[in-house]
């Protein structure tokens, strides 16, 4: 039953029916994040006293920003301060910060013989022509792109591959590896005969990690089961994938004596370099002695060298 705007739950304790007792149903608070991201709440509870406040704080991942609330809150205020005079559902966009990188056949370099066409072999190509090359058992000729990538993370990658005009032409079984240091190597087979496999971005790889800059690349060649085919070399495309690590957000300073122990939000495996200056003033920030290698989604460091400082700022950087 509800009395004004609270909720009450109605039990009964006696044998006939006669002792009533009421119960307050406390208002619940349900966050979430799209397409991923952290939505911190303090409080953190699994129900709340009616009319309380709780902040709630979001924090995008690597290489997003925060967009705005939906459901039961909107704007852009961050942190948000949210009355709990009923329970709540609240979600926390983020939109991706990184440009997609393209890198056409114009860019990638090539070993072996291949042909440049702008449409008398095949159509529907990405930019301005493609190359192809005739297949084999075993590979005679790659295509190798490359790109020149703006930070260190997950990508979703792409292939866009042209139509042969001729059927019998059609190659149903593209070879490509996709391979980064950081990602190890992987595969991936496209049918550039089959519906929905040209004139349009088709997935070779979800989420692989690559590091920032040269180190990566997609390589295709022109080995295939089905032999005297032509396969297309047109262009690649890299997109800053949704499955990101959290911005290594401060939680958390626990004092003890002149020690100070920093919590943050974390990836596992991921390294973590906690600075500090003692005005903000100072031209640089120093070390707080060695890195620390994530084991969970926070991590910490204690910073055992208080005594002599007056004053002294935090940030926690995450390495490439």
């Amino acid at each position: 039953m509800n009395i004004g705007s609270r909720s009450f739950r109605i039990s009964y304790t006696g044998g006939d029916g006669d002792d009533v007792v009421l119960t307050e149903v406390l208002p619940t608070l349900t966050v979430t994040a799209i397409p991923s991201g952290v939505v911190l709440k303090s409080p953190d509870l699994s129900s709340y006293p009616y009319d309380s406040t709780v902040m709630l704080i979001a924090v995008p991942p690597v290489g997003y920003a925060f967009t705005g609330w939906s459901g039961d809150a909107t704007g852009t205020q961050n942190p948000l301060s949210v009355t709990m005079s009923t329970s709540k559902v609240i979600t926390a966009s983020f939109a991706s910060t990184v440009s997609d990188l393209i890198v056409d056949n114009t860019n990638a370099t090539f070993t072996g013989s291949w042909t440049i066409d702008s449409g008398s072999v095949g159509s529907a190509f990405f930019a301005q022509d493609f190359r192809y090359t005739t297949t084999f058992s075993s590979s005679s000729a790659t295509a190798v792109f490359r790109p020149n990538l703006p930070l260190t993370g997950n990508y979703d990658v792409y292939v866009w591959s042209p139509r042969m005009n001729q059927t019998s032409k059609r190659c149903s079984d593209a070879e490509l590896v996709i391979s980064s240091p950081a990602g190890g190597t992987n595969t991936a087979s496209v049918n550039q005969g089959g519906p929905g496999s040209f004139n349009s971005w088709v997935s070779i790889a979800s989420s692989q990690a690559f590091s920032q800059g040269t180190n990566g690349f997609v390589q295709l060649s022109n080995q295939s089961t089905d032999v005297n085919r032509f396969v297309g070399a047109d262009a690649v495309r890299w997109v800053w994938s949704s499955n990101q690590v959290s911005q290594p957000y401060i939680t958390s300073v626990a004092m003890t004596g002149t020690n100070a122990t920093l919590t943050w939000l974390s990836g596992s495996n991921y390294v973590y370099r906690l600075q500090y200056k003692n005005r903000l003033s100072d031209p640089t920030w120093l070390a707080v002695s060695s890195d620390v290698t994530a084991t969970s989604v926070l991590a910490s460091k204690t910073d055992t060298n208080l005594a002599s400082a007056a004053s002294r700022f935090y940030r926690v950087e995450l390495l490439p």
